[in-house]
């Protein structure tokens, strides 16, 4: 095993920050459901959506999606709020 010693292999690289991985939850926008499960929008693109944990979603409205579940409704003011934002700290200019 290698020794922790000022130059060694366990040294820590310097001027690299770490950031852990962490999950994101995006605004879906409910478009046809199936059951348990659903179609919705997502930046233009089609994803299936599970929809167990908000029984009361209809076509139509937005869910919070993380890891594929929908996770509680929102309205549309507040989803294009979370789009707005998500496009600032991405850098894109939503209007140009």
């Amino acid at each position: 095993m290698p020794k922790d010693t000022p130059g060694g292999p366990c040294r820590a690289a310097e001027n690299i920050v770490y950031y852990p991985p962490m999950c994101l939850a995006v605004p879906v926008l409910i478009k046809k459901i199936d059951g348990a499960m659903a179609d919705g929008e997502l930046a233009g693109n089609m994803t299936r959506v599970n929809i167990l944990f908000t029984p009361d979603v209809k076509v139509g409205d937005y869910v919070v999606m993380h890891a594929g579940y929908a996770i509680s409704v929102m309205d549309s003011a507040e989803a294009e709020e979370t789009f707005r934002l998500l496009e600032e700290m991405a850098g894109i200019d939503a209007e140009g």
